[in-house]
This record gives C-alpha cells, structure tokens and sequence, in this order.
C-alpha cells in the first residue's frame, strides 16, 4: 500500500510517532492487529485516546471480523495456572450439566467442549473477575484484559479440554476510543454477505448500513 501510494505522490508511512501523520501531512497504514489489541498504542478505555483519529479506512473489512473477534477473545491453554483455576471454580457446574462431559474435559480432551450456562457464569461473576484479574499479565490475557475486564459479566465461556475461551456477545468497541470516536470510519470489502456484523462488532449506525455505496448489479 505504501509503495503504491509513493507511486501516486500520496505520502504515506508506518510510523504512529511520526509527525507527518500527527500533524495529518501523511496517511498511516497500519495492520488491524496494530489497532486492535489490549496495549494499544492508539489508547485503551479509561486511558483515553492517546492518538487521534480523523478518518480511517479499513481494508478489506469481511477479513479484519475475524481478526477483531479474535483480538476480543481470552483463550486460556490447559497448561496455564489460570485455566486450573477457573476449572477447579466451574467444576461442582460441570459434573452436574454431564458428568461425562465433566471427565473428558477434565482429562484433557481438546474435542471435548462446553458452553457454561449463562447463570453460572452470572453467579460467580466476582469470583471469575477476581481470578481473571490477579493473572493479568499472564500471556493468554495481557493483550486481552483492559479490553474485556468491565464487561465481563456479558461475556460466555467455551471449557474445553484444551483451553477455557470468554468472549463477548457483541465487541465493545468503545474500548478503544480513538476508533469508536474517529470523525469517519469507512468499511471496504466485496466479500461481506452479512453487513449486520458491521454493527455488532464495529459499533456502525443501522442507518449508515442501509447507505451503504454498492455497484448496482449487487
């Protein structure tokens, strides 16, 4: 894109700190997973934006869906301490949803999976918090924690014999305030065969979604 863009006479570079792009004199390209981490350089929650964002335009946007849910996912591996102990929490619920379930599960299965039932999960919601937030700076949860650690309560948990995974219902995109409060945001794809998850995972207006600038044939 960048080479492209030199081509054109169009100033562009990769540099956040630069101050061509801080000053707007150069437009910056970066990767979706730049943006969309829980350390990002572009500010996270209640620290606020730490690098405005005017206008943004992502690329291919039906790919970065994926790479947004995934940058919103706790998955825990069995071999970490924390899976233990949420296991050890969520165990008396196991056995008694399917024992059977609970000892495939238990010995390591990574066919093996449950959903946690949602009143479970809502029951012991400080328990899981607190647990969650004394292993922060594990590497399953450093990237992820200051993206999900106050909306929690809303997310639903995967147990598998592998991993434990917590995502959330819909991406709390307002976590990462240099793009929930960019002046415009413009979405690029020619694959996208559901434009609603536009609004569930980028937070977009129902109304811009019926504007939507399609060919005519589509």
């Amino acid at each position: 894109v960048i080479e492209e863009a030199t081509e054109l006479g169009i100033k562009a570079i990769d540099n956040e700190n630069s101050p061509d792009f801080l000053s707007g004199n150069a437009i910056l390209v970066i990767n979706i997973y730049k943006l969309f981490n829980g350390k990002s350089v572009f500010g996270v929650g209640d620290k606020g934006k730490k690098i405005d964002i005017s206008s943004l335009i992502v690329d291919d946007a039906h790919a970065c869906l994926a790479t947004t849910e995934s940058q919103f996912t706790i998955n825990i591996p069995n071999s970490a301490k924390v899976y233990k102990e949420l296991f050890d929490l969520f165990t008396p619920d196991l056995k008694s949803q399917s024992e059977s379930s609970f000892l495939e599960i238990e010995s390591g299965d990574p066919y093996k999976s449950v959903l946690l039932p949602f009143w479970v999960w809502k029951n012991k919601i400080s328990q899981i918090t607190k647990i969650l937030h004394l292993n922060k700076y594990e590497d399953s949860l450093k990237f992820k924690w200051d993206f999900l650690k106050d909306n929690i309560k809303y997310c639903q948990c995967v147990i598998a014999g592998n991993s434990i995974e917590i995502s959330p219902h819909c991406i709390p995109v307002i976590k990462l305030p240099s793009f929930h409060f960019a002046k415009r945001r413009i979405f690029m794809t020619a694959t996208l065969s559901d434009d609603s998850v536009l609004l569930s995972h980028f937070d977009i207006s129902e109304d811009y979604l019926k504007e939507a600038i399609t060919p005519k044939n589509a």
